[in-house]
């Protein structure tokens, strides 16, 4: 592994400079930044300096991201409920959305080191990780929370937060690892494949179990 660049080389995101610009000024330049111009947005990341600024970037408009997906989600599934007068189904559906929520910044957290360890693996394997954990970490964290805020929108939102979180994260890596954008995409999309072919066996056991099924 190449030595790894000081932190003071790169001036860094917004966020690492909160105090000078303020707290709501880096913020919103900062999800700027990553959402329309990532790569040049992650060349001047800092490498280094540790994992709280990402983290805590991550996790506050996570949670709020989160939450706000949360309530569109809320609103849709009480449609049925409000219209048959289904009382019970109204609570069971508010009080698993509210346990959800309340459990939203630890999902937060836990997703982040998950995803930013088996990116980081996957980079190892193919000669992609030219710096270190920190630096893979900054780059999932800082995409994840930048693209978290579009689930204020309704309906799309989520959708939207989980295609441009990945392409994100591809052109982050690009620019803060040094690596191809081959090499970056198969460590951020090969999960999330294996992920959906581990669903589709699943369905199609499934289906193939009630086929058999009917079929006794």
């Amino acid at each position: 592994m190449d030595n790894v660049t000081p932190p003071t080389e790169r001036p860094g995101l917004p966020w690492e400079n909160r105090q000078q610009l303020g707290l709501v000024a880096a913020t919103i330049a900062t999800v700027r930044v990553v959402l329309l111009d990532a790569t040049a947005g992650f060349q001047v990341m800092r490498r280094q300096g540790g994992l709280g600024d990402p983290l805590l970037f991550a996790l506050i408009l996570g949670t709020l991201g989160g939450l706000a997906g949360i309530l569109w989600q809320a609103l849709m599934s009480l449609v049925t409920p409000v219209l048959t007068g289904a009382a019970s189904e109204m609570f069971e559906t508010m009080a698993g959305l509210g346990i959800f929520a309340v459990l939203m910044p630890a999902v937060v957290i836990v997703s982040l080191f998950v995803t930013a360890g088996v990116v980081h693996l996957l980079l190892l394997m193919v000669g992609a990780a030219r710096f270190g954990f920190e630096t893979t970490f900054r780059v999932i964290a800082y995409s994840y929370g930048s693209t978290a805020v579009l689930q204020v929108v309704p309906i799309f939102g989520g959708f939207a937060a989980a295609i441009w979180v990945l392409v994100a994260s591809i052109f982050g890596l690009m620019a803060a690892q040094e690596t191809t954008g081959a090499k970056a995409s198969f460590a951020v999309l090969l999960p999330l494949t294996l992920c959906c072919l581990c669903v589709c066996a699943g369905v199609a056991a499934a289906v193939a179990l009630g086929v058999h099924s009917g079929l006794k």
